[in-house]
Parts: structure tokens; C-alpha cells; sequence
């Protein structure tokens, strides 16, 4: 029963390492310190340091921005006489191996019970490419805004020399049949226009 019961564990850890490992979010866990003991693929590529200068080396705050340190610790809900706490989906930065932030959307929980030193688990997506999409959607809304005042003011031009080529008409046709009420008829056009 040893055997099987140590087999059965030694699977079920062989599950949870690949899960970590190949999840689409960066995944950061703490010890109670701070120090981080997991640091996966995402999370690797991220911020471009490899998992061996990291895990037992870094602090989770040389990694994540200032304004996590706070939000961390809020209480996201109860678990029958204990509160879970972290914070759940914030738009925020991790730094990369360069110095440069790196747009993230994190969340975070703590584990542990309130009588003893608590961990602390990251989990995030890169923001790049969505914020990417966000700057080229607002360039384009700019660029349609700038063609339809255009056009408009485009149409309005058109009334207008419309309106002065038909006065312009009407005036001309009234020096030709040497009628003076056309003329101030076509003239009055070219005024209003």
C-alpha cells in the first residue's frame, strides 16, 4: 500500500509540475519570504530571465510593480472562517531581464491559513499585443473621424459653389437679356453664398 500510495503521489506531483509548466498564464509562486520557488514557461519568457535566476534567488517585488504590494494582501472572499486574500485580474507590469515593464493583467492569492506564514501564487497574461490592438483601433477611429469632417466640410464647399455658379448664372443671363430684376435676383445668390 506504501508503494502504490507513494506511486499515486509521485503522479499526481508529475500532473501538477506539467500543469504549472505548460499553463498559457505566467505562473509566480512565493514562499512566506517572498522568495519565488516557481517560475514557468510563460513567466520565463516574459521577462526573459531563465527560471534557474529566479527561482530560490528573486523576491516576487523585483519582478511585479510597486502597486501589487498593497492589493495583495485584500480580501477576495471567505472560505468558512478564513478570507482568502489577493486581488483578481489588475492591469499592471512585470519587469523584464532589461528593466523595461512588460503590460500584464495579474491576479494573485495567498496561501495558508491566518495561524501560519502565508505563500503567495501570480497569475498572469501578456498585454502587449491587446494594447497593441487598442493603439491601432484608436488610429483608425482618428483616421475615420478626420474623413467624414472631411467629407463634410467637402459637401458644404460643394453647396456653396454650387450656389455661386447658379447666381453667377442667373446674373450672367440677366446682362445677356438686359433685364435688370435677373440680374439682382442672380446677384443676391452670389451675396447669400
Amino acid at each position: 500500500n506504501l508503494g502504490q500510495s507513494r506511486r499515486e503521489l509521485d503522479r499526481s506531483e508529475r500532473l501538477s509540475a506539467g500543469v504549472i509548466r505548460n499553463s498559457f498564464d505566467g505562473i509566480v509562486a512565493t514562499d512566506p519570504s517572498g522568495t519565488v520557488r516557481v517560475f514557468n514557461r510563460v513567466a520565463q519568457k516574459l521577462t526573459g530571465y531563465r527560471e534557474s535566476e529566479v527561482v530560490g534567488v528573486m523576491h516576487w517585488a523585483e519582478l511585479f510593480a510597486d502597486d501589487l504590494l498593497q492589493t495583495r494582501q485584500h480580501p477576495l472572499f471567505r472560505d468558512g472562517d478564513a478570507s482568502v486574500f489577493g486581488f483578481y485580474r489588475r492591469e499592471t507590469t512585470i519587469g523584464d531581464r532589461d528593466g523595461n515593464p512588460v503590460a500584464i493583467r495579474a491576479s494573485a492569492i495567498t496561501l495558508g491559513s491566518a495561524s501560519e506564514e502565508r505563500s503567495q501564487v501570480f497569475f498572469f497574461q501578456d498585454l502587449r499585443e491587446l494594447q497593441r490592438l487598442r493603439a491601432e483601433l484608436v488610429a483608425h477611429e482618428r483616421l475615420a473621424a478626420t474623413g467624414q469632417t472631411v467629407a463634410s466640410i467637402s459637401h458644404s464647399i460643394k453647396n456653396i459653389l454650387e450656389g455661386l455658379r447658379g447666381g453667377a448664372y442667373v446674373y450672367k443671363r440677366g446682362v445677356r437679356i438686359e433685364d435688370p430684376a435677373t440680374r439682382g435676383r442672380g446677384w443676391s445668390m452670389v451675396e447669400r453664398n
